[in-house]
């Protein structure tokens, strides 16, 4: 038997993101501790995003169109959900020209660093 040690936080929090896997980014946001205001972005995040959980530059990241495909007003709330979602390490964006006539950045799904995927709870109507 090989002894593995045990990684610390330190170690956890320094491996890079997992790659995109749509079923467990979606169960981590349905989990997670973020508002539904949030949730309801990143599900529809989720929606538009590739096998490889991209997002090109377009009109599905205007705030504007997601604020309305998920019932949102102001535009604002849609623009904080995707700052908080980045900043919590679950997209990731390039940094980019902003302006009224500039495409938004695209978008790359990712979970945060250090992040343990976690098994569903299978009693009925225990998840969010």
């Amino acid at each position: 038997m090989h002894d593995r040690p045990i990684p610390t936080p330190g170690d956890v929090a320094a491996r890079p993101p997992l790659s995109y896997d749509r079923h467990g980014w979606e169960r981590a946001i349905r989990y997670s501790q973020f508002k539904p205001d949030v949730r309801l972005v990143a599900m529809m995040l989720a929606h538009h995003a590739d096998a490889d959980g991209h997002i090109p530059s377009g009109h599905a990241l205007i705030a504007g169109r997601l604020a309305k495909a998920c019932g949102l007003r102001p535009d604002d709330r849609v623009r904080g959900a995707l700052g908080l979602l980045e900043k919590r390490g679950y997209l990731s964006r390039p940094r980019g020209e902003r302006g009224p006539n500039i495409l938004p950045r695209p978008v790359t799904l990712t979970l945060p660093p250090g992040h343990l995927p976690t098994a569903p709870d299978p009693r009925p109507g225990s998840h969010p």
